[in-house]
């Protein structure tokens, strides 16, 4: 099938965080721009939990907010020991965000996912271990989990690419109380290593916060 046959596939939904309805839109877009700088050879998908943050921080500066990785905060600490007692300390969340008014305390994990198989408890041990490190933060602020997901396709199943991706979009949008930005860019949808047996043809990114925040401040 030849890209100028296939169709981008992108959207977003802002759920329970309409305040960062422009920083996710910004977010798809910035996906695309950077492979398409990198002339479709590359994509910020094909990185780490830290490579994906600082997508969304990106994002968030060009939808006119602020963004800091690598924060300063204090977490609740667990000593070594069982049974211990919590303790309070120093810290560092892996994104502050202040957008709308809002103040966000971001911690994120980075899952590959399959179109098959253990695809919904992959996004699920991601989402419950990035909400656990979310729970430790202790300024104010609203405390969101974040997952970045890529996709991954077996070369195997080409044909099935855009059935994949559908299915993988529907997975995204059974996530409750969610913000979640999904992109696939039709000059992705085959993007590969030579040596590799699978496509990488984008990735999604969803939100949740620990608790849904007053939209009246």
């Amino acid at each position: 099938m030849k890209t100028s046959t296939i169709k981008t596939i992108s959207g977003f939904h802002a759920g329970p965080l309409p305040m960062l309805r422009h920083s996710l839109k910004k977010w798809v877009e910035a996906q695309e721009q950077c492979a398409k700088e990198w002339e479709w050879k590359d994509a910020p998908w094909w990185y780490n939990e830290r490579a994906s943050i600082s997508t969304l921080a990106g994002a968030v500066w060009s939808a006119g907010g602020i963004a800091f990785e690598e924060f300063s905060t204090h977490k609740t600490l667990r000593q070594l020991r069982k049974n211990a007692a919590r303790t309070h300390g120093h810290g560092r969340c892996d994104l502050y965000i202040y957008s709308g008014g809002y103040h966000f305390m971001i911690e994120a994990k980075f899952c590959w996912v399959t179109p098959r198989g253990k695809a919904k408890s992959i996004l699920n041990e991601s989402m419950k271990a990035a909400t656990k490190d979310a729970k430790l933060n202790t300024d104010d602020g609203l405390k969101v989990a974040a997952v970045f997901a890529a996709l991954r396709i077996p070369k195997s199943k080409k044909d099935e690419s855009e059935e994949s991706i559908q299915n993988f979009i529907k997975l995204l949008e059974g996530f409750g109380r969610c913000a979640i930005a999904w992109v696939f860019p039709n000059r992705a949808r085959f993007l590969s290593l030579r040596t590799s047996r699978s496509y990488y043809p984008g990735a999604a990114v969803i939100l949740r916060p620990l608790r849904t925040p007053s939209l009246h401040k």
